[in-house]
């Protein structure tokens, strides 16, 4: 049995979860909190640190992020082998590289949400665009500061990835996309990405290479 870790994003959570299940080969997992990518530095001190609690007890450990601005060189950052998809974000890993890329150009000015972040709400959407700190910098009304950083925008994108809370989920994406007053669209992701690190974790040796470049 190869004894893997996991340490993720909590805004993909729900996914992994209903990849891995309850399966035994998984020993120790730790979820990083939802919008730690708007800080980098921060956020790659908190995945290498998680990683290092758990190395001990891990033959492998999964790193449930994307590239997300710092953990380009995770690798060199830990003392563990590591997998993790070759992706920038989770919105590329949930909806992958090439329909991202489809999207974006079939519309610039999309936001995407997934099911992690449509439960965070317009509060999710204000954190990753730092609304509350410019806001206050500037000594104006975060809610007409939204507004005005989302004129260039012209629809919220909801990313179905076929969790259980789905139906949910777009209903508070579409709340989202009305508060901002663009338009809404639903598209369909994919957990391929998340199943294949998976499965490369359960066929993992000590002499295989990490994955992260």
């Amino acid at each position: 049995m190869t004894r893997i870790g996991v340490v993720a994003c909590e805004s993909m959570r729900t996914e992994l979860e209903q990849i891995i299940k309850d399966e035994p080969d998984v020993v120790a997992k730790r979820y990083i909190e939802f919008g730690s990518h708007v800080y980098p530095e921060k956020l790659r001190h908190e995945v290498a640190e998680a990683i290092e609690e758990i190395k001990n007890s891990c033959d492998v450990v999964i790193v449930g992020f994307g590239f997300c601005q710092s953990l380009r060189n995770l690798s060199q950052l830990v003392s563990a082998p590591i997998l993790m998809a070759k992706n920038e974000d989770c919105i590329s890993i949930l909806l992958t590289a090439d329909k991202y890329r489809q999207e974006l150009k079939k519309e610039a000015g999309t936001y995407f949400m997934t099911p992690g972040w449509c439960e965070h709400g317009l509060d999710g959407v204000k954190r990753d665009l730092h609304v509350d700190e410019v806001a206050k910098q500037a000594g104006t009304d975060p809610d007409r500061l939204l507004q005005l950083l989302f004129k260039n925008y012209t629809r919220v994108l909801y990313v179905d990835t076929g969790t259980r809370n789905a139906r949910e989920c777009e209903r508070m994406a579409e709340d989202v996309a009305k508060k901002l007053k663009v338009k809404f669209e639903t598209t369909t992701g994919s957990l391929n990405t998340l199943k294949e690190l998976f499965g490369n974790a359960k066929n993992y040796n000590t002499r295989s290479p990490c994955s992260t470049e």
